[in-house]
Parts: C-alpha cells; sequence; structure tokens
C-alpha cells in the first residue's frame, strides 16, 4: 500500500497543465474504454515490443524527447531533442488515450544532452492517466515478447 499523501501529491503535479512545468511521461497509446473499466490489480497491458519512447510535455503538449535509464544506480533521463508536436490527433470511436506520467522536470533541465536523476521510485510508480484523470499505478516489465505495465495498484 502506497502513501495516499504521496500519492495526492504527485497526482496534483503529474496532472497539472502549467507553462512552466514540464512532464516526463512514456509515449501515450490508445486503449479500449472496455479494458480501461475491466483493468484490475495484476493485469498487463502490452506497450509493443519497442522499448516505449520517453516524451516531455509542456502545456498537454509534447515539446522533446528523452532516453530513460541508469546514472549512479539511480534512473535518470537524457533530453534527446526538443521538438514540439502539437496535433498528436484524437483517439478512434471506443477508444481512449492511456498516458504514463513519471516525473516532473524543471525548466533548466530541459536541455539537449543533460542527464537528470528522477526521484526514487519513479519508474515504478509510473501513474496512468486517461482524459486527465488518475486511474492506477503501474510499473514497466519486459520479457521475451515485449514491454508491459503490470497494473500495481488502482485508484
Amino acid at each position: 500500500m502506497h502513501n495516499l499523501q504521496s500519492i495526492s501529491l504527485r497526482e496534483a503535479v503529474l496532472s497539472t497543465k502549467r507553462a512552466k512545468i514540464y512532464t516526463v511521461a512514456i509515449e501515450p497509446f490508445e486503449i479500449k474504454k472496455s479494458e480501461v473499466q475491466k483493468m484490475q490489480v495484476g493485469d498487463l497491458i502490452e506497450l509493443g515490443t519497442q522499448r516505449p519512447q520517453i516524451y516531455i510535455y509542456r502545456n498537454g503538449i509534447v515539446v522533446g524527447q528523452a532516453k530513460l535509464g541508469l546514472d549512479e544506480n539511480q534512473e535518470a533521463i537524457m533530453i534527446n531533442a526538443k521538438e514540439r508536436i502539437v496535433n498528436q490527433g484524437k483517439p478512434k470511436a471506443k477508444y481512449m488515450i492511456l498516458e504514463g506520467r513519471i516525473a516532473i522536470l524543471k525548466k533548466g533541465d530541459f536541455v539537449v544532452g543533460k542527464i537528470t536523476k528522477l526521484p526514487s521510485g519513479s519508474v515504478e510508480n509510473i501513474m496512468l492517466f486517461a482524459n486527465d484523470k488518475l486511474l492506477a499505478l503501474a510499473k514497466i516489465l519486459r520479457d521475451k515478447n515485449g514491454y508491459y505495465y503490470r497494473i500495481e495498484e488502482m485508484l
């Protein structure tokens, strides 16, 4: 069981779309609304065979890309590119966009080539949002078939 105050604070910060806050997130994808309604602890959500992209958002718009890794045994990201992707499209009927938000990034850390350490546990407590509503906490797993979110806790 996670600390509810900590979860509420992270949710408040990661759900905001203020101009000065950069959000580190896993590339969003479409998921059937019926699958979201049936989601339970322990479920696996397939992300594909390729390592998921990490994006940097500001005001709900992609403004950069990053790579996830370790720096001195702590989770970190390296900013790969600054780019603005405005039109991400709308989901098909009966689908919604699922976003995995990891952490926030200070404006000064949003520099191409810079390595920034993430708060401990960020990748093990990914907040899954749909329609800007927090649904669950998840972690990323990998096996021979690809990458998955495993639902750790429903909120």
